[in-house]
């Protein structure tokens, strides 16, 4: 006599144990879709082995499920750093990182052990920066509202981009603008020169270079320094 086909309604409830059925006999096609749902898979039971390659999206990880926990050192790269992703907001006010990699609220300070010291670099890029046009540089505040009372600057001089200079602004007591009280620089001839200004009440230059030389014959005099007073100043030349 065949045997017709057993449909599900006809197996009794606990007929079928699972050791009546045989390794291998349920396979993935006998699976409706969906059929085996969270519920039934325990805990550990899939690993990184079953998941494939880009399995997880984005898409499946939720807010804050990363944390700083589960992102090992050195693991973020400066490749993974976009282009101004790091703000004034993101550093601490007044932080120390040294050759240690240890982060204080002392200061700012750059050091190593090698027989040459390190170099703080600052300046830009541009081609097209303007005479006496800002190269770089600090600002010395001070007060709750951090007024500016002391600038270092180094400046364009002329537009080649390979010449420069400092120059030093301080503020006089009460209430008056930043000034520019002195200039360093090298002239064409290479001469060593330095310019200082008596800001107020105008801007007068009343030193200016500050090394020269003349070739002097044997027997030959020559005026070297000249003095000159005018007003509250008094220059020095040669």
């Amino acid at each position: 006599m065949a045997l017709s086909r057993i449909n599900t309604n006809q197996i009794v409830d606990g007929a079928v144990a699972t050791a009546d059925i045989a390794d291998g006999l349920i396979t993935t096609a006998k699976l409706a879709d969906n059929a085996v749902t969270t519920a039934k898979t325990t805990d550990a039971n899939i690993t990184t082995a079953k998941l494939a390659d880009n399995a997880v999206t984005t898409a499946k990880v939720t807010d804050g499920n990363i944390t700083t926990a589960k992102v090992a050192d050195d693991a973020v790269t400066q490749a993974k750093i976009g282009a101004d992703a790091v703000g004034t907001t993101e550093l601490a006010n007044d932080v120390d990182v040294n050759t240690s990699g240890t982060v204080t609220a002392t200061g700012a300070t750059i050091r190593n052990s090698s027989s040459t010291g390190p170099a703080l670099s600052i300046g830009t890029s541009s081609t097209s920066v303007a005479d006496d046009g800002l190269i770089g540089g600090i600002n010395f505040t001070s007060g709750s509202s951090n007024t500016i009372n002391g600038r270092l600057f180094c400046k364009q001089y002329d537009t080649s981009e390979n010449s420069a200079y400092f120059a030093h602004e301080l503020r006089a007591p009460n209430g008056n603008a930043l000034a520019e009280i002195n200039r360093e620089y090298m002239s064409q001839n290479a001469h060593g020169g330095v310019q200082v200004r008596r800001p107020n009440p105008a801007n007068i230059f009343y030193y200016r270079e500050a090394w020269k030389s003349v070739n002097v014959s044997a027997g030959q005099t020559t005026n070297l320094f000249k003095i000159n007073q005018n007003d509250y100043y008094m220059s020095v030349s040669c």
